[in-house]
């Protein structure tokens, strides 16, 4: 049995940050997919690691069967999709999102290369890395009962404080939660996601609701933090940008997997951030990817749900912060996650998502069975809403064919031209509308008022 350790960041932790993991056990490739082996267990036939996509990493596991088949899943953009891989010699055929690749072992990972230094420029030497003990620390999956989840190197004076938990969302997902402080100050954290929404009536005389989605990303950070962070003062935005390149590699996957994503508006920022802590000079630098998800607009209202993920937040004294940053970098790159959780944790998703479809269905059968047993109550209920809605529908031609209603003398309503100041009626389908109050009709008409 050989069983190596999974290093990845499953919530996209630091996503964009390099990370460093151990030699895969095997690698394929082909076809623009490269899979990574990083564990296996020979009596279980577990098997996990990771599948680089589009330029995504993609964590996997799975259960291997006797014949070298394997069935498991993956993660894409934060929820679940099955695969299934057959071996023939060393060829392998993986089937996942639809499409079927096929790939050949052997292949290693693309080294990196340094860059060149400009033409007349004298590369400065490295500096010097002082002597450095760690500690292995772990985070526990707080929903799942407080098992070992993941653990982490942190320096021997560090400190970690936080979990792993699942949210409450019902879309069976986990996410960390957790700090890491140095004796300066130094700072690394990765955060839950925060979903609000906004809701703005349209004719209806109900104020707004909910908090709308920051059209300066940056600003609206900055404010957030001097609200809620009473332990930090002098809070103020030094860069806000997009990073186009982890945007683009998040659309080539999509497309890849033939995801809908059709009126949702996804974007990465790279935001730092300046304040004063205990008297030092901070400052901070957070990855996030701020989704925009497709408005709820009808006649009466339009809602829209926005959600900020975070995916790594470092911070060090101002002077320091240079120096400190890949030395925070690769602390956040050794999480590890531990296989027998990684296991638990997609079958319980699994399950979850199949009770889930199991009960919407079973809902759904009763209601039929239900179908005769409607009050009188009920049904003016629903006689009310429709006729609410064809009330709308009628005002939205209205408004096209310009024409209003008006109240006629015997309490009829009548729909009229609504260009004209004063309306006159006879009581018998004779009208008359004039802008001029002295070019009056006959006695036989009264004016007559728009219902409103």
């Amino acid at each position: 049995m050989n069983r190596i350790p999974l290093v990845v960041l499953v919530s996209g932790l630091l996503s964009g940050w390099p990370l460093r993991a151990e030699e895969p056990v095997r690698i394929y490739s082909g076809e623009g997919i490269q899979v990574r082996v990083f564990f296996e267990d020979e009596e279980t036939g577990e098997i996990g690691g990771e599948m680089t996509l589009g330029g995504a990493v993609l964590p996997y596991t799975g259960v291997a069967d006797d014949d070298g088949s394997v069935e498991g899943n993956l993660i894409v953009g934060g929820k679940s999709q099955e695969f299934t891989a057959t071996t023939k010699g060393d060829a392998v055929t993986l089937v996942t999102g639809g499409k079927t690749y096929r790939l050949t072992a052997g292949g290693k990972p693309a080294p990196e290369v340094a860059p060149a230094p400009a033409p007349g420029k004298k590369t400065a030497p490295a500096a010097a890395m002082p002597t450095m003990t760690l500690k292995r620390m772990e985070l526990r999956d707080v929903t799942m009962g407080g098992v070992v989840s993941h653990t982490m190197l942190i320096p021997a004076d560090w400190n970690l404080a936080g979990h792993v938990e699942w949210s409450n969302d019902g879309t069976a997902s986990w996410q960390f939660n957790f700090k890491i402080t140095g004796p300066n100050q130094e700072k690394i954290a990765a955060l839950p996601a925060i979903t609000l929404s906004y809701t703005e009536s349209k004719g209806l005389k109900m104020p707004a609701q909910g908090t709308p989605p920051p059209r300066d990303l940056g600003a609206w950070i900055v404010e957030l933090v001097k609200k809620t962070n009473q332990a930090v003062s002098d809070v103020r935005l030094i860069d806000s940008r997009r990073d186009a390149a982890a945007e683009a590699e998040r659309k080539a996957l999509a497309r890849q997997l033939g995801t809908n994503d059709q009126g949702t508006t996804t974007e990465v920022h790279v935001i730092t951030i300046g304040y004063r802590q205990n008297g030092v000079l901070m400052r901070e630098e957070m990855r996030l990817m701020y989704v925009r998800f497709a408005p709820i607009d009808n006649v009466n209202i339009r809602s829209q749900m926005w959600t900020l993920f975070t995916n790594g937040i470092i911070a060090a004294p101002d002077a320091d912060f240079d120096r400190m940053k890949p030395q925070l970098i690769a602390i956040a790159g050794t999480v590890e996650t531990v296989p027998k959780w990684w296991n638990q944790m997609m079958q319980v998703r699994g399950q979850i998502m199949q009770k889930k479809a199991e009960e919407a269905f079973a809902e759904i059968r009763r209601r039929g069975e239900m179908y005769d047993r409607i009050s009188d109550e009920q049904f003016a209920a629903w006689k009310r809403w429709n006729d609410q809605d064809n009330e709308a529908q009628r005002k939205r031609i209205q408004g096209i064919y310009e024409v209003q209603d008006y109240r006629d003398r015997d309490g009829s309503r009548v729909e009229l031209p609504f260009h004209h100041k004063h309306v006159f009626s006879d009581g018998q389908g004779n009208y008359v509308l004039t802008n001029d109050y002295t070019n009056k009709p006959g006695a036989a008409f009264e004016e007559i008022q728009a219902d409103r």
